[in-house]
């Protein structure tokens, strides 16, 4: 299972306790990758989840700026290699750094981490930077699931996701929403095909 955007660890603990997965847990912000190593090993779950500090995007092995929007431990909404938010909008971070960051397909290429099974993508606005540099492994049938957070409104974000994940044969399965329209879409690979 791979838990990009992990944030301080909920999906990723989770998916290490409750399902017994083995977990790559992909956070860059400096801000929560403090408290996701700690809550990994407050619980005991060293052997089970593993950290990938490197950001994720569409740019392969570019320094990029991290864009924080707060400097307090444990927040979310923050961007990497663009100054946009997660509604696609300009926003005044509170922290920038450069930072390394790279593609899945980089990852996978070079054999630094093996395709996953499940996928859980939550970078508030990016999600379809992530799935464009992950376009070479999409289609692969090893990958079975994957939730993206998506904001509705955001269109060249949404009508990217849902183009690239019919191009690779996923359908919706399930789909939640928490306001103002942001919804976790569940997709899974349509076994049919």
């Amino acid at each position: 299972f791979w838990d990009i955007g992990a944030s301080i660890g909920l999906y990723s603990l989770y998916a290490a306790v409750k399902c017994d997965l083995n977990v790559v847990s992909f956070e860059p912000s400096t801000n929560n990758t403090r408290i996701l190593s700690r809550n990994i090993s407050k619980n005991d779950h060293f052997d089970k989840i593993k950290m990938f500090t490197l950001p994720l995007t569409d740019k392969e092995n570019s320094f990029l700026c991290m864009n924080e929007s707060s400097k307090i431990e444990g927040s979310a909404l923050n961007s990497y290699g663009k100054n946009l938010n997660q509604k696609g909008k300009n926003f005044n971070p509170s922290i920038k750094y450069k930072i390394y960051g790279t593609t899945i397909n980089y990852i996978l290429e070079n054999k630094i981490l093996d395709i996953p099974n499940h996928i859980k993508i939550d970078v508030d606005g990016f999600e379809h930077l992530i799935l464009r540099g992950a376009d070479k492994y999409l289609s692969n049938i090893k990958i079975k699931s994957i939730l993206i957070e998506l904001n509705e409104n955001y269109r060249e974000q949404f009508d990217f996701v849902l183009k690239i994940m019919e191009e690779n044969n996923f359908k919706i399965d399930d789909k939640t929403g928490f306001g103002e329209g942001f919804f976790n879409y569940i997709f899974k690979k349509n076994k049919s095909v």
